[in-house]
């Protein structure tokens, strides 16, 4: 009984937690003059990883958390580096500990294009750019 009702409660917290973002996230856009449409596929990314993108563009604004969270790239192939060190840099690098494994894990996976087990930078950037911070690499489309 007790497990049921734990369970109750957190998949009320995700609901709670995901309202928040979609209303956070339509009055960005309503404010930037654009139309809000929650079934619309691009819309819906943006709600669940705006503040993700949010945290990591506060932290990314200290100039040795940048660099630190730039040299991690620098490090792997071609700009390229695992799950587990994205992870690892999101949590010790840029020090963000107050994200929802289940939610870091999503974006994980949204950022891994290619499906290749790999994260990008300039798919960091892309998002990243979406709300107003510059990571100061040259983005490809």
């Amino acid at each position: 009984m007790y497990e049921l009702i734990a369970e109750c409660i957190n998949r009320l917290e995700i609901r709670v937690h995901l309202t928040s973002l979609i209303m956070v996230e339509e009055k960005r856009v309503t404010d930037l003059g654009q139309e809000f449409n929650i079934c619309d596929d691009d819309i819906w990314k943006n709600c669940r990883f705006s503040r993700i993108c949010q945290q990591m563009g506060e932290q990314l604004k200290i100039p040795a958390k940048k660099k630190a969270f730039l040299d991690v790239f620098a490090a792997g192939y071609d700009n390229h580096i695992t799950y587990f060190e994205f992870y690892n840099c999101f949590k010790g690098v840029l020090g963000i500990n107050n994200v929802a494994e289940w939610m870091i894990e999503d974006f994980l996976s949204q950022l891994d294009i290619r499906d290749e087990a790999a994260i990008e930078l300039n798919e960091i950037a892309i998002w990243l750019k979406k709300y107003d911070t510059d990571l100061g690499i040259q983005i490809r489309s």
